[in-house]
């Protein structure tokens, strides 16, 4: 299932697929701390357009050519980045809300240029998305203001978007599955 509902666990494997020499991983490495980072704050995966950068032209080079249009896209947003951090008029802390300056900067000038329409999301498919266990509704399905989808505190793999579908889908399915998950990490 794509995206892996553990990207800290996704980032590993990518990782060894990448050093092995799979432009696919190369490739989804790139995505993985771009958007992936940015979409899912709570991953554990911090976004790192530096690493993004370097995993696209990666793949570009091993036969994906398509990554360039990629890497012309964060290196804008790099630019950016480097104009406000070298702005002598903004003094930014190291640490903003708990994120490093730069990937807190990243998230922030991504996500606006996205609702500005500047740029469009990378990935664009919804089958893509982390979705609720029980309704399939992801992130932008819901109302404002309740934007988070929770995570089943005990496997830590199924997201949900109420306390019912966590409830519903208890009941259904994931009573039986749950426990096995959960052990399959440890």
């Amino acid at each position: 299932m794509y995206p892996p509902q553990d990207l800290r666990e996704a980032e590993k494997w990518l990782k060894r697929g990448a050093t092995n020499g799979s432009a696919k991983a190369m490739f989804l490495l790139g995505d993985l701390y771009f958007e992936h980072a940015i979409e899912h704050e709570d991953s554990g995966v911090l976004p790192d357009i530096d690493a993004s950068i370097h995993w696209w032209s990666e793949a570009a080079e091993h036969g994906k050519p398509h990554a360039y249009e990629r890497v012309a896209a964060a290196r804008g947003i790099t630019q950016v980045i480097d104009e406000m951090e070298q702005d002598a008029s903004l003094s930014l802390p190291r640490r903003l809300h708990g994120t490093p300056r730069r990937a807190f900067l990243f998230r922030t000038i991504y996500r606006k240029m996205i609702k500005d329409g500047v740029i469009t999301r990378l990935s664009q498919h919804e089958s893509r998305r982390v979705k609720c266990g029980h309704c399939g509704r992801t992130r932008s399905d819901l109302e404002e203001g309740s934007r988070s989808l929770q995570k089943c505190e005990r496997c830590r793999r199924v997201y949900y978007c109420s306390v019912e579908c966590q409830h519903e889908h208890w009941r259904a399915t994931h009573r039986r599955d749950c426990a096995a998950m959960a052990t399959a990490d440890a």
